[in-house]
């Protein structure tokens, strides 16, 4: 997952940016290819995203529960935390694993324990260099 913006980019990591296109341009041995990857890109720490974005999915639902209304832009968050989670590269603090495990039974709560809201063990990831998500 990679979003872009102009607010702070601290604590960060350096990323390799590349795109599903290159990265099958390589596999399949293509020759006189040009190197289009952004090298070292300071990204923003994905444990910090996901604390934000787990923030953003409870002020929400308690938005959400209060008006009866579906706030704008809701389930993409959802989406957005199993992209974070599908990071094998993250290392979680015991405070950041308790907000996700709580903030995962409140997911659970609200779409039902069939749908799957796990990641992939991250030999499994399909992502190009074995994937972490800036």
């Amino acid at each position: 997952m990679l979003e872009a913006g102009f607010d702070q980019v601290a604590p960060n990591r350096q990323c390799l940016i590349t795109s599903w296109a290159y990265e099958q341009a390589v596999a399949s041995g293509l020759e006189d290819l040009t190197d289009n990857r952004a090298l070292d890109v300071p990204c923003y720490e994905p444990g910090y995203t996901l604390v934000e974005k787990l923030q953003t999915i409870s002020t929400k639902y308690r938005a959400q529960q209060e008006s009866g209304q579906m706030p704008t832009n809701f389930m993409r968050h959802y989406h957005d935390v199993f992209c974070l989670l599908d990071d094998p590269t993250h290392h979680w603090a015991e405070r950041t694993r308790n907000t996700y495990d709580t903030t995962r039974r409140l997911a659970v709560s609200i779409i039902g324990e069939d749908t799957l809201m796990g990641s992939r063990p991250s030999s499994e990831s399909t992502r190009p260099n074995g994937g972490g998500t800036p």
